[in-house]
């Protein structure tokens, strides 16, 4: 489950608005 903790460690805030 070490790759699940890598995706939460990223960045949402500018994952978000580039998915928009």
């Amino acid at each position: 489950m070490s790759d699940q903790v890598d995706v939460r460690n990223l960045p949402i805030d500018i994952s978000f608005p580039r998915l928009l």
